[in-house]
């Protein structure tokens, strides 16, 4: 297939997609959410309606490649090794081994091994000749170059095992949110998705928020309230009276929401059912302090600009473009240089 093969292909897919996403009453969800109980439908939904919109649009596709002199060339295999905090997580790595003509071979972690089997399966059955251009697998072999996600303890073992292959190596990162005190009331809710979807576990979920210096939670938490359905998930409950307890029990200062916990924190990283917070003085000089940390960063979410930083909008966290490339590396770059 050549690329315009291969981007025709991708518009068969995005039906896929869109017809599963206005399906809630397939079968696939409640298969998903009984090898993941993470996985509840509404966000598995989420999940697929993003790709949909924002990964698959063939127009999107043919605009974003416009930037690259992609060539057709032997095919190599690119190993994918796939995280599983949410929903098809490695989508997006796969649709760029894809679009350069390569084949994917795919880890699957066992938390996700149910969705891309299954739609990789009907699309197949549309576009027979797809199928010579993904496999998965148990164990990675045979491969001429890697892109693994995963944890910082993870990434040593992929270094270790896989620093001998061109390779992409994604550590732990998350999200950070910086409010001036002036959000509406609508930008504060909308903040409430980059908080609270695939509940919080994935990088481009917001785990701690830096405010000014007397911020009132008030405000902030009445706009949360819209995600008190949440609770109604046992582990996230349980996760949630975990560190309540555990707050309590230690006398560390905190203030609780319906739906999750706020408190003072340097880390970035925060528990399920936590958010960190830190006070600000001076925006010149968080600018600065962030800039030191921020291989520890996937996105920052603000509305006003941070100099010297990307920033995206409140609640645009989870519905990253085709040109967001995780860790800011370009995937397709990357690719193409295998080649050089």
């Amino acid at each position: 297939m050549v690329l315009s093969e291969r981007i025709d292909a991708l518009g068969h897919l995005q039906r896929i997609f869109k017809d599963l996403n206005t399906n809630p009453d397939h079968e696939i969800y409640s298969t998903t959410v009984a090898k993941n109980p993470w996985f509840i439908p509404s966000f598995v939904q989420s999940s697929l309606h993003q790709i949909e919109l924002n990964y698959l649009d063939t127009s999107l596709i043919s605009q974003w490649l416009s930037g690259y002199q992609l060539e057709e060339n032997p095919a190599m295999r690119i190993g994918i090794v796939c995280a599983g905090n949410i929903p098809l997580v490695c989508f997006h790595d796969f649709l760029c081994v894809f679009l350069t003509g390569n084949i994917s071979v795919l880890k699957l972690s066992d938390k996700d091994s149910v969705l891309l089997p299954y739609i990789f399966r009907n699309w197949i059955s549309i576009c027979p000749e797809v199928a010579k251009y993904f496999e998965f697998v148990e164990r990675m072999t045979s491969v001429d170059a890697i892109i693994a996600t995963g944890s910082d303890n993870s990434a040593t073992y992929f270094e270790y095992y896989f620093g001998k292959y061109p390779n992409i190596i994604r550590k732990n990162r998350t999200s950070i949110g910086i409010l001036s005190g002036n959000e509406s009331d609508e930008e504060l809710a909308q903040l409430g998705t980059d908080v609270f979807q695939y509940f919080g576990q994935g990088c481009r979920n917001i785990s701690k928020i830096y405010i000014p210096e007397n911020y009132s939670f008030e405000r902030l938490k009445a706009a949360w309230k819209a995600y008190d359905f949440i609770m109604d998930h046992n582990k996230y409950k349980n996760n949630f009276d975990y560190n309540y307890t555990l707050y309590l029990m230690n006398k560390i200062p905190h203030t609780a929401n319906s739906n999750i916990i706020f408190t003072e924190s340097k880390s970035l990283h925060s528990r399920i059912g936590v958010m960190h917070y830190e006070y600000y003085q001076d925006l010149n000089v968080l600018e600065t302090e962030l800039r030191s940390i921020s291989a520890q960063i996937q996105c920052i979410m603000c509305n006003q600009p941070i100099h010297g930083h990307l920033v995206f909008p409140l609640g645009s966290g989870q519905k990253p473009k085709l040109d967001d490339f995780a860790d800011g590396v370009d995937t397709l770059r990357f690719l193409q240089s295998l080649n050089s």
